[in-house]
């Protein structure tokens, strides 16, 4: 995630999943407002629904959602709360599962 405040917007392909300036330009944004690292990341591909992380400095006040893309929406920050079962770094045991 970028350091700076984002925001997450869909974007929607009729056809084959949207590359980052393909999905800039449905949202009518700048390449350079969309978050590289990120991506785009499949929502509900077979809906032709899929997400990218964009600057929330670079979207203009008026936006208020595209026809076709929609947001923006909050972007939390999102970690695992625990271990996860079978996971590389699982070192949770039954017992511990259990006390």
């Amino acid at each position: 995630m970028s350091e700076e405040p984002t925001v997450l917007m869909t974007v929607v392909a009729r056809d084959d999943p949207p590359n980052l300036t393909e999905a800039a330009e449905q949202l009518g944004l700048g390449l350079d407002a969309l978050v590289e690292g990120f991506g785009v990341v499949p929502v509900e591909p077979a809906r032709g629904i899929y997400c990218v992380e964009v600057r929330a400095d670079r979207i203009p006040r008026d936006f208020g959602g595209r026809a076709l893309g929609t947001g923006p929406h909050s972007n939390p920050p999102i970690e695992p709360m625990g271990p996860i079962p079978g996971g590389a770094n699982d070192d949770a045991t039954e017992d511990d599962a259990t006390e």
